[in-house]
């Protein structure tokens, strides 16, 4: 991976200050491997991105989409985003901030079930 530059990691470390509300209830319930012992780590530097959550031993990322996200534009950008990312190896699970803010466990289920998942074909790949 390319190094990060000193602007981007300023950035990355602003948005860490100034999570939403829905980044913050899902940053409690990943934190310290609480979830099914994944590991994640928030607003990481990927290329000239940063993503909202990464588990880095699964390659997953998982980006939270508020109301700005339903913008064309934005949502144009999203897709480059996301495309070059998969080109990198990651898979990206986007999941709407009404949905972590008010969904219950479901958003919590979904990333395990795509953690496992992401884990069985890796494990898969290394006994072939």
């Amino acid at each position: 991976m390319a190094p990060v530059s000193g602007e981007q990691l300023k950035f990355a470390r602003k948005l860490r200050r100034q999570m939403t509300h829905a980044e913050t209830l899902l940053w409690n319930a990943l934190r310290r491997n609480g979830l099914s012992g994944f590991h994640f780590r928030r607003q990481v530097s990927i290329g000239r991105y940063v993503v909202d959550f990464l588990c880095a031993a699964e390659r997953l990322i998982i980006e939270l989409d508020g109301a700005p996200h339903e913008r064309e534009a934005q949502q144009v950008h999203d897709i480059a985003r996301d495309d070059w990312l998969r080109s990198e190896g990651y898979a990206i699970l986007r999941l709407p901030n009404d949905l972590v803010i008010g969904g219950g466990n479901i958003p919590l289920d979904m990333i395990v079930a795509e953690a496992q998942r992401l884990k069985r074909l890796r494990v898969g790949k290394v006994g072939d």
